[in-house]
């Protein structure tokens, strides 16, 4: 009974515009947003290697310093207040402000720190009143800046070239290339998947509302159990099987690069690690959505999980782009840091069976209130029971 129904709930997503409409603004998500860099092995005596994250208290300091003077100078301010970035043009109270903070921790002037080509923090400055100092310039800045106490802890100083060689060959020999882009996908691709699928719950019961037919529906020989799960596992396929589509198609770029390195690339790595790290998200949103759908039959689930996203976001933009916790979009914004990255993996894996769990807890909850509206416990079933038979339910 379950296959049939859900066959016949694919076969009604499909005929649905919300379907396109999901397929399309995912695919220009990916598109727009996505790092489409080149991995090249770096040579020796280049001029930039990119960055890795240090705990140095000193190193920090003088990064952050190196960094804040430079946008001083160019009078704006990069941000990421959630997860997207923003600049931002402070006005001429807090742009004196930042300039005074800069010579408290200097300890010179503006006029004789503008002139060196980079200045450094004074000596015996305690990294406890350099964090003080930086609160300051994050408050008159606003949020996502590099100033915050979370910026600061996971503070990006330039590679070495050994550094750098280092982290291309974890890249190459233990994500086999392939691995290390399939989580920037995820990465990214998380970000909307943790709104999309409200839309579907909540559209699925609508549909039932504009067409009267759970005046039928109610009265089905099927299971209430049976009519849920069909419903849910069509709306989670419909809404999983595009991602799958965008993966594979985003992996053949980097299958192309890995086997042009000479590296044997893991063709199943889009695919496992969208599995792994995306599924659980379009479960548990899809679970949420359809829970609060069928019980207030409204689109007040879709503002509900629109809160809920923008927490999970703007959390892991506060947290800095690799952090897992207990955020529903984990985040790890990087093609590389692999040692990194599998140091976190069993936080990862507890954080996504969670999410699962809690999915399914929330299916079986809509199934207990269907059955309740069914059998007229409540408004629907009640006004169903009442045309069947031509009285009030009890």
């Amino acid at each position: 009974m379950v296959f049939s129904l859900l066959g016949q709930e694919c076969k009604m997503w499909l005929k649905n515009v919300l379907f396109y409409a999901y397929f399309i603004v995912l695919v220009m998500f990916y598109i727009t947003q996505m790092d489409s860099s080149v991995l090249v092995k770096p040579a020796p005596g280049g001029d930039n290697y990119g960055i890795v994250y240090t705990t140095d208290e000193t190193a920090i300091m003088e990064h952050t310093l190196e960094n804040l003077v430079r946008e001083y100078g160019q009078r704006s301010f990069t941000t990421y207040p959630i997860g997207f970035y923003k600049e931002v043009i402070p006005d001429e109270e807090a742009m004196r402000r930042i300039g005074d903070i800069i010579s408290e921790i200097t300890g010179r002037t503006e006029a004789q720190w503008t002139e060196e080509e980079m200045p450094g923090v004074r000596e015996g400055l305690r990294f406890s009143e350099f964090q003080e100092a930086m609160a300051e310039v994050a408050g008159l800045i606003g949020p996502g800046s590099s100033y915050s106490a979370e910026s600061l802890r996971q503070t990006g100083i330039p590679m070495t070239y050994e550094q750098a060689l280092e982290e291309y060959e974890a890249i190459c020999e233990t994500d086999r290339v392939t691995g290390a882009y399939a989580r920037l996908f995820c990465d990214y691709v998380g970000i909307i998947l943790g709104i999309l699928p409200a839309f579907f719950g909540v559209a699925r019961v609508l549909l039932d509302r504009r067409s009267q037919a759970a005046q039928v529906l109610y009265t089905k020989s099927a299971s209430s159990a049976a009519v849920i799960a069909a419903r849910y596992l069509a709306m989670v396929a419909v809404l999983f099987v595009p991602v799958l589509i965008v993966a594979h198609f985003a992996a053949l770029q980097y299958i192309y690069v890995a086997k042009a390195l000479g590296v044997a690339p893991d063709y199943l790595a889009y695919a496992k690690y969208s599995v792994l790290w995306l599924l659980p998200t379009v479960l548990f949103v899809t679970a949420v959505s359809y829970l609060i759908a069928e019980l207030t039959e409204s689109v007040l689930s879709v503002l509900l999980c629109g809160a809920l996203w923008f927490g999970s976001v703007f959390m892991g933009s506060g947290m800095g782009l690799r952090f897992v916790g207990c955020n529903m979009i984990p985040r790890f914004n990087s093609a590389g840091a692999t040692e990194q990255f599998f140091s976190m993996l069993p936080e990862l894996i507890r954080n996504r069976l969670a999410y699962s769990a809690a999915a399914v807890f929330l299916v079986i909850v809509t199934g207990l209130i269907y059955e309740k509206k069914r059998r007229g416990g409540m408004g629907s079933g009640r006004k169903i029971r009442q045309n069947r038979t031509g009285k009030p339910a009890a």
